[in-house]
């Protein structure tokens, strides 16, 4: 989906970015399906494999700076059986979504507007996150990281009255 992005973040509200408001006409936030679900687990899955093809170890725990380890991982592997961009970053994001969702008592919604249908995190109405879209756009720069996003969605969150969980 492409949307109007703040400087440092793909996570954003109306009242934080510089969009127009008619962006927004005709956008529907919806819950899971079963058939999203079912693909979100199965890229919760895909996910889990990566971190054992790379050897991290998770110990049942997904956190930030492992998924930074990935992006590393991943960015240095030259092998043939690397899996392709889109692949890994569907994995990663989804595994980032869920790191999301545990720390800003988010869930999963489907975000449906003129510009197409994405998986997005909410925090709260108006506050959604695109995880798959941040692994995307940090895939090629060795400087970017999920933890610099994290602390800056983290301190976003804290700063506007979020409850942490």
């Amino acid at each position: 989906m492409n949307k109007a992005q703040g400087e440092n973040s793909e996570f954003h509200s109306v009242r934080m970015s510089n969009v127009d408001a008619s962006m927004f006409d005709g956008q529907k936030i919806l819950p899971l399906n079963e058939s999203d679900e079912k693909w979100l687990a199965d890229r919760n899955a895909e996910g889990r494999r990566l971190v054992i093809h790379y050897r991290l170890n998770a110990e049942g725990r997904f956190t930030v700076p492992m998924l930074d380890q990935l992006l590393v991982c991943w960015r240095n592997d030259s092998s043939k059986t690397r899996v392709s961009e889109d692949q890994f970053a569907e994995a990663v994001g989804a595994l980032f979504g869920h790191v999301l969702t545990k720390a800003l008592n988010g869930e999963y919604v489907v975000v449906s507007d003129q510009c197409g249908t994405a998986l997005g995190v909410q925090s709260r109405p108006g506050e959604i996150g695109y995880p798959i879209d941040a692994v995307k756009k940090r895939l090629d720069r060795p400087d970017a990281t999920l933890s610099e996003l994290f602390a800056f969605i983290m301190h976003h969150h804290q700063s506007n009255g979020v409850e942490r969980k």
